[in-house]
């Protein structure tokens, strides 16, 4: 019987580990990208929302954002804001939000940049001033696996 119950618990913790949706926020295709901020978390059984503040480094402009939450029964809804580089993740009410999730964020040196200006200057604006190369990102998709 134990041994059952062993087999049972490594078997549903592999289908989960298997479970993963993902959204891209972006283009990877960019060789000077580089990753500029990871973050891991979870949400609890009465969790619906959190709100998760990318960290971009002065000089950088984000390029591309990874998101990938592990959750066997929800889809959560999840949004990039460009401007604040805050990446929201959202269970409605009814839905079942224990979960894992993992954003990883690339972005590249813009050309020309003065680290000491950027300091003082808002992500909204740090992707718009002095820009040179490529651009903020633009796009996004979904894949679900």
């Amino acid at each position: 019987m134990g041994s059952k119950v062993i087999l049972l618990c490594i078997a549903l913790s592999a289908v989960h580990a298997v479970h993963a949706q993902i959204w891209e926020f972006g283009v990877d295709t960019l060789p000077a990208a580089i990753i500029v901020s990871v973050y891991k978390g979870s949400f609890t059984l009465f969790q619906k929302e959190q709100k998760i503040q990318l960290i971009v480094p002065p000089c950088h402009v984000l390029t591309y954002v990874n998101v990938e939450v592990n959750n066997f029964f929800s889809t959560p809804k999840v949004h990039l804001n460009k401007d604040t580089y805050v990446v929201t993740i959202t269970y409605s009410l009814l839905q079942l939000s224990p979960s894992r999730f993992t954003i990883v964020a690339k972005g590249v040196a813009q050309n020309g940049c003065n680290v000491q200006q950027q300091h003082s200057v808002p992500p909204p604006q740090q992707a718009q001033q002095n820009m040179v190369g490529p651009r903020p990102v633009q796009q996004s998709s979904y894949r679900h696996y």
